[in-house]
């Protein structure tokens, strides 16, 4: 049964600071370049011991948040593992399969509760938001990345709409805290998890790309502009 994804607004006290194979001996091997790894031949290919695929999976993540997705190279992948390159083609029928597992992993160490509190407000979430940035950026870099391989790699593009369905999901949760009008229509309201999630993923962005960007203080604004009670 698939690992659920996981969602950016978990318990603030849960928080916790995330591939080796056949290849020919290329001087640079690019991950995005890499070609399917489909040979389904090996009756045993899928029973692998867990510990050296977690290693694999570990070095995957490790090396994908320090280098981009771009950068990172099998070869790299192998030496973060301490594996030999060839186990990555045995464990991993794709390298869309073993960059999935990668952003699973990544998610499950950064947010490892599975369950958005009862207690937790939608404040309290902006305030995790920005320690959560400046504390897992790499993490952030990544799943940007994935979000952009996303176009081109149908089983990318399915992990990120669960992904995605899952954060809307939790901000539901949230929402209860939000002052209504009146004049709110059931629709507007049923839209609202999914206008915090983009804006928030938007600020996250922005973040990422302008080192002058204001970042706290557009969470803030966001803030307000959505817990102030409505002007009347």
């Amino acid at each position: 049964m698939p690992e659920p994804p996981c969602s950016l607004i978990r318990n603030p006290k849960s928080l916790a600071p995330l591939t080796t194979v056949l290849l020919l001996d290329y001087s640079r091997f690019w991950l995005n370049n890499q070609p399917k790894l489909d040979d389904q031949s090996n009756p045993k290919r899928h029973v692998m011991p867990e510990e050296t695929r977690g290693r694999i999976i570990a070095g995957a993540y490790q090396n994908l948040i320090r280098q981009g997705y771009e950068a990172t190279s099998v070869k790299d992948i192998a030496r973060e593992a301490g594996v030999p390159p060839g186990l990555i083609h045995y464990y991993f029928t794709s390298k869309e399969d073993l960059l999935v597992a990668a952003i699973r992993y990544g998610c499950n160490q950064v947010i490892p509760m599975r369950e958005v509190p009862s207690s937790l407000t939608l404040g309290e979430a902006f305030t995790l938001v920005k320690t959560h940035l400046s504390t897992h950026r790499g993490f952030y870099r990544l799943l940007f990345e994935m979000i952009g391989a996303s176009f081109h790699h149908e089983h990318i593009a399915q992990e990120m709409r669960d992904f995605i369905g899952e954060q809307r999901a939790a901000v539901e949760h949230l929402v209860r805290d939000v002052p209504t009008t009146h004049g709110s229509s059931e629709a507007a309201a049923s839209a609202l998890p999914s206008v915090i999630w983009g804006a928030v993923m938007g600020i996250l962005f922005q973040d990422l790309l302008d080192p002058a960007f204001e970042t706290e203080a557009a969470i803030d604004a966001l803030a307000r502009m959505l817990l102030e009670e409505p002007r009347r």
